[in-house]
């Protein structure tokens, strides 16, 4: 009967949520400590800003003239120092 559930609807009694509940996993509460994520997203940011670097910074180099003749190891030392500097 829909009129019956929505009247159970808006005379429910209120009710408080639970209180939190510590993590049963002894590793859970670890890893989701704001610390070990302020450091997990650090090292991925990190991370993804030296692989941006080294995929654009040859895009705009100077270098990319001068090296085309030479072999690929010295290309990539070369975009080292250029991406270090």
């Amino acid at each position: 009967n829909p009129e019956l559930l929505r009247a159970r609807r808006l005379y429910m009694p209120f009710t408080f949520p639970t209180p939190w509940q510590p993590p049963v996993e002894p590793g859970q509460a670890f890893r989701e400590s704001c610390t070990m994520q302020a450091i997990v997203s650090g090292v991925v940011g990190g991370g993804a800003g030296l692989v941006l670097g080294a995929v654009l910074t040859p895009l705009n180099s100077q270098l990319q003239q001068e090296t085309e003749h030479l072999p690929l190891r010295e290309q990539m030392r070369r975009g080292g120092r250029e991406m270090g500097s």
